[in-house]
């Protein structure tokens, strides 16, 4: 899921779903609780009292200022249709959330608690001692560690620099 923040109702937050194929629901409505409540965005937002639409980026413009023939055109082709997709220009600057409500605060305490780890000092001895540790040769491709714990640090390195990775894409 690719979810853009485009408005507020009081506490909760309307996300417009990017990646919503044309029969599901593209629309998220965030509740201060962390619930999640998947909606029709069109019919939702038609009926909905106390929106407050967000009009930060070229994205939010066009969804929400655009529509001149709701019936037609590229408007009805990306928000209604959804044979068209939203062109990446448009989304630059806007953050896109791949979890929402519960899923998402879970995953954000994961990355915060992965950016304390790397800034505790216990990577960088890490990376140190399995960068500075010689490996033997042990054909044109393959390299072997002298010792068990050598090996044990250089595995911790590569699964803190995936963990980095996952963190960094999310």
């Amino acid at each position: 899921m690719k979810a853009v923040l485009v408005a507020t109702i009081g506490e909760d937050k309307l996300y417009y779903i990017l990646d919503a194929e044309p029969s599901k629901k593209d629309g998220a409505v965030e509740r201060a609780d962390g619930e999640v409540v998947m909606v029709d965005m069109i019919p939702f937002i038609s009926t909905a009292r106390g929106l407050k639409k967000i009009r930060t980026s070229k994205f939010h413009r066009k969804l929400w200022d655009s529509p001149r023939n709701t019936g037609s055109g590229s408007w009805y082709e990306t928000f209604v249709e959804k044979s068209k997709e939203v062109d990446d220009k448009m989304l630059e600057g806007v953050p896109t959330y791949s979890a929402l409500g519960k899923d998402r605060k879970k995953s954000e305490k994961i990355k915060q608690k992965s950016l304390d780890f790397l800034d505790s000092g216990i990577t960088s001895q890490i990376l140190n001692k399995s960068a500075a540790s010689p490996m033997v040769k042990f054909d044109k491709q393959n390299y072997a560690f002298k010792t068990l714990e050598q090996r044990r640090e250089a595995w911790l390195a590569m699964c803190l620099l995936r963990q980095i990775e996952e963190n960094n894409n999310a």
